[in-house]
């Protein structure tokens, strides 16, 4: 995760600050002190922590995607490759709940 940064000071500081996040149980906590770290270092006109997020939430075109038909919908959401249209799993229960409202 730290490689994803282009900042070598933020970087030096998440790298040194890691023993102190992994040892937080809460997972809400440990993200909150990596976004401390990371917006130090962000200025208005970076998007660091937006970019950290894309890479590793970001679904990942493979050879598995035509070997396995199901193989996106195990990701909560996709972004086309082509048109970089959001795209979610689709919900039956959800479409007919609001279908008459």
């Amino acid at each position: 995760m730290i490689d994803t940064i282009s900042n070598k000071d933020c970087q030096r500081e998440l790298q040194l600050s890691t023993d102190k996040i992994c040892s937080l149980y809460n997972p809400e906590k440990k993200w909150e002190a990596i976004k401390t770290i990371v917006n130090k270092y962000d200025n208005k006109n970076s998007s660091m922590l937006i970019e950290m997020i894309f890479q590793l939430c970001y679904p990942r075109l493979d050879v598995n995607v035509s070997k396995s038909l199901n193989h996106l919908l195990k990701s909560p959401f996709c972004i086309h490759p082509k048109t970089g249209k959001f795209i979610r799993i689709f919900s039956r229960v959800v479409m007919y709940s609001h279908r008459y409202k």
